[in-house]
């Protein structure tokens, strides 16, 4: 009977640190990490809707940085010309974007959109430099 209840203790409190090390997990520093690929927004998208499956492999997870013009921007997301949605960074604070600026962000490729025809990033930083 211990056995049982000293396992039981051990499975809920494996359970419970496997849960928050999954919610709690470190946000990736974009600053520090290495640009994997340059890009145009255009080309970036371009890429993405001539062949899915290879620019799913060659841009999926890949830390990317793209230069393009803003079509929109709101709390915590940009949208670039012609259908990049990029969410900011968390602890990203948004400065003055407006429509039609040019812009450099950099961030993770999490993939495209078929129903939407939009290339996803997250953990988008601007580039001031």
């Amino acid at each position: 009977m211990k056995r049982k209840i000293l396992f039981t203790l051990l499975l809920i409190s494996t359970s419970i640190y496997m849960a928050y090390q999954y919610v709690y997990h470190e946000r990736t520093d974009m600053v520090s990490k290495k640009t994997a690929f340059y890009l145009t927004s255009d080309s970036l998208f371009v890429h993405f809707t001539n062949n899915q499956n290879l620019a799913n492999d060659i841009y999926l997870n890949q830390t990317i940085e793209l230069n393009g013009k803003v079509n929109a921007a709101s709390n915590g997301q940009i949208i670039i010309h012609p259908g990049i949605i990029c969410r900011l960074d968390s602890n990203f604070m948004q400065a003055e974007i407006h429509p039609s600026d040019s812009i450099t962000v950099k961030g993770r490729c999490v993939g495209f959109d078929d129903l939407f025809g939009e290339v996803k990033m997250d953990n988008v930083i601007i580039n001031w430099e």
